[in-house]
């Protein structure tokens, strides 16, 4: 899928559908395509979205979609993303169709997400994986700006691994302990 042509059709859905009070005006039929193009074009890490917006309007923007997902159901969600058939995922440790099909039973099948960004990690399907995967991404970045590290940087200071960056000092290209903070704020 080319990210560009998603974006437009993510654009075209935003502008023909009304956003105004989605929690009392959702209807599943007229909200599908901007939940399936808006996956797409944010699934894909569209350039042209990731150089022309700024980050916290990208996690707005992730937010809204997210608000979405929570109102349709498993079975709506399977219908628009249908969750990859490959069956193994026991012999390799890994996700797979029996494993999402499980927790989208366990969920209930007719009962509305909720909470997509929890359900979309056990749920598997390729852009769905991607928009999980950019959403995190662009939290990370949110949150450098907010207090200098990304997520993965705040979580290795709480269970107290060191980071290194590498720098160039004096023409050589040598390691530097990251002075990391945990997520209270604290120098560890």
């Amino acid at each position: 899928m080319n990210p560009s042509i998603a974006l437009d059709q993510f654009s075209k859905q935003l502008s023909r559908n009304k956003y105004n009070d989605v929690d009392k005006e959702f209807d599943f039929e007229a909200h599908k395509q901007t939940i399936l193009w808006a996956v797409r074009s944010l699934g894909y890490g569209s350039k042209e979205l990731y150089k022309s917006t700024a980050t916290e309007d990208k996690l707005a923007l992730y937010q809204f979609v997210s608000g979405l997902i929570d109102k349709i159901t498993p079975n709506q969600l399977m219908e628009i993303f249908p969750i990859t058939k490959e069956y193994d995922g026991h012999k390799y440790e890994v996700k797979d169709y029996f494993y999402a099909m499980d927790k989208c039973k366990e969920h209930g099948l007719d009962k509305p997400i909720g909470n997509s960004f929890e359900f979309l990690w056990d749920y598997y399907n390729k852009e769905i994986g991607g928009f999980v995967v950019y959403f995190l991404s662009t939290l990370s970045d949110v949150t450098k700006d907010k207090i200098g590290q990304g997520l993965m940087e705040t979580y290795l200071a709480e269970i107290g691994s060191t980071t290194y960056a590498e720098r160039v000092i004096n023409g050589k290209r040598v390691l530097v302990e990251n002075l990391v903070f945990n997520s209270k704020g604290k120098l560890v």
